[in-house]
């Protein structure tokens, strides 16, 4: 079966089945705006902004037949470094329908990574918000490439950034010489013909590459992951059926739009199901929770720290939070069923449901379903969607396992990438015979249930024995003083690695290393019991808002004493 074929005959009770086949992003767009040309599409809560479906339609276009007329070409690079705000969805639809690629770039990346992204990806446009998170990219523009400082705009040339031809900038600050406003390129965008559009709309069809998404890169530098506009609407088709989207939902968005379940599994999902998406970028500001009265947020996706964090809010200013959240999707990490209960009834929501994903999936491979019961949302990453072909890997031998044995998820399937962008050795690495290695270890039953292990990468080898880091934190977290764990392996000289355990305490709440083990005696194997803790108030967490393991490892290594 081809992929078309796989889009066509998508389930019977799918509104969308054959209407999205063969329609790429900005196609997608169009068909929206004549489907519910008032209905809103985008709140931009922080800047009181808000676009029906209707007006992100014309807006977009207007920006895609400014960069056409800047000189965007079909499949030109554009780098896009913008946070949460309208503009970021107009910029992304925008360079769809012009037939750029859109190259997604973390904010919080510093000048020299963000100068590896920039060679490794040769885009031709940048579009740059001002001022954001405390940082100036265009210093660090200028630091990669001094030049820029006395150039005009259109007339860019670069050493180290050859390609390079247009700078284009949002938000605060004042203007660049070397850049041109957005706004400028809007106005430009305003006055040319439509005609720009529907020429290049012929050109375009759904197989060829609609963005570059990069993983997160915690442990070296982030990969460049192509996707097709095929994959991702396929993808968000998945996302759409098992989240039960409607036009009715509006869906708060916390993961960034760089990061592909902000982009896929959020943005796109919304766009898709006709629903309205709700932007927020300060996810450490206490206004979050009213966000979700004052907008009547139906849906959340989001990772576990984000969760609590609004548990906490809610419970510290009391009285009742008039929520009407009917879905939380958690993704990235697990959660106890005990933090699952006590949200529904701080933060009255209806259903929990998990996702399992990876960019290189594009990003969705399984999920719970709503009428899951939470005690298999907090110990499962449910089934492997329809779409994806799946096996168990031995990590020693390679062969395929049996059911309920250990060992590496593989996966093929049509939302799968062909692998890594200018990147030969981890393309090989990742991908063996057709096969892509996510790199997670798990378990599956007869009845399809996959139960992550841990990361390969994360394993501890501790004289000779595997261990894994997550069957230790579940097992941590069921203990009456602590909220989460994080484990790691830290270096011993007697065993190679040794478990180390960085905890956060539920409120008012004291915990010894001695008492710890003592209570873990009898209850998990004795190599399993951590042999160092460390308190924290907080995790450090990446871009996307997952725990960063890889400044934990550090921290640990650095305060373990070799004996």
């Amino acid at each position: 079966m081809d992929k078309s074929q796989l889009i066509e005959n998508r389930r019977d009770d799918d509104p969308y089945r054959g209407s999205i086949s063969n329609r790429t992003l900005g196609e997608l767009i169009h068909l929206q705006a004549s489907r519910y040309p008032d209905h809103l599409a985008v709140i931009d809560y922080l800047h009181d902004r808000r676009l029906t479906y209707q007006e992100l339609d014309t807006v977009s276009d207007d920006l895609a037949k400014g960069l056409i007329h800047l000189g965007l070409r079909q499949g030109d690079h554009v780098a896009v470094i913008i946070d949460n705000c309208w503009e970021h969805v107009v910029t992304k639809l925008a360079i769809s329908k012009a037939g750029g690629v859109l190259v997604n770039v973390n904010i919080h990346e510093k000048a020299d990574m963000l100068r590896r992204l920039l060679e490794n990806t040769e885009c031709s446009i940048m579009i740059i918000k001002q001022r954001m998170k405390n940082r100036d990219h265009m210093e660090m523009l200028y630091e990669i490439c001094p030049e820029l400082k006395t150039q005009t705009a259109g007339r860019l040339q670069t050493v180290l950034l050859p390609k390079l031809r247009h700078i284009i900038v949002t938000g605060g600050g004042g203007a660049e010489g070397c850049a041109w406003q957005l706004n400028e390129i809007l106005k430009a965008g305003e006055q040319c013909s439509d005609q720009l559009l529907e020429d290049r709309a012929k050109q375009l069809d759904m197989d060829q590459t609609a963005t570059i998404i990069h993983t997160s890169g915690s442990s070296g530098t982030p990969k460049g992951v192509p996707l097709t506009h095929r994959q991702m609407m396929l993808n968000a088709l998945e996302h759409v059926h098992y989240m039960k989207m409607t036009t009715d939902d509006r869906l708060c968005v916390t993961a960034p739009l760089f990061h592909s379940l902000g982009c896929i599994g959020s943005m796109l999902t919304t766009l898709m199901a006709g629903a309205t998406m709700v932007l927020f970028d300060d996810l450490k500001h206490e206004g979050v929770l009213e966000l979700l009265v004052k907008e009547k947020c139906t849906v959340m996706s989001c990772v576990p720290t984000i969760l609590l964090r609004l548990m906490h809010h809610a419970e510290e200013i009391g009285g009742e939070q008039k929520l009407h959240l009917r879905l939380c999707v958690i993704a990235g990490a697990s959660c106890p069923e005990e933090v699952f209960r006590h949200a529904s009834e701080v933060l009255h929501i209806d259903h929990f449901m998990v996702m399992y994903g990876m960019t290189e999936a594009g990003p969705g491979i399984s999920s719970t379903e709503l009428q899951d019961p939470l005690r298999m949302v907090s110990t499962t990453v449910g089934r492997f969607w329809p779409m994806v072909e799946w096996k168990i890997r031995d990590l020693a031998t390679g062969i395929t396992l049996r059911e309920n044995q250990v060992g590496e998820i593989c996966i093929k399937g049509p939302c799968v990438t062909a692998g890594y962008i200018r990147n030969i050795e981890e393309t090989e690495k990742a991908f063996e015979d057709g096969w892509l290695r996510t790199g997670d270890i798990a378990t599956v039953d007869r009845d399809g249930i996959i139960r992550l292990k841990g990361r390969c990468k994360d394993i501890i080898i501790r004289g000779g024995e595997n261990i894994s880091p997550k069957e230790i934190e579940d097992f941590l977290r069921q203990h009456p003083k602590i909220e989460d764990a994080c484990v790691v392996g830290a270096p011993n000289r007697e065993f190679g690695e040794s478990v180390y355990a960085f905890l956060i305490l539920k409120p008012e709440q004291e915990l010894c290393l001695e008492e710890l083990r003592s209570d873990c005696k009898g209850k998990i194997s004795t190599i399993k019991i951590p042999e160092e803790i460390e308190i924290l108030q907080q995790f450090p967490l990446t871009g996307s808002g997952k725990i960063a393991k890889e400044e934990l490892k550090k921290i640990a290594a650095e305060h373990t004493r070799f004996s």
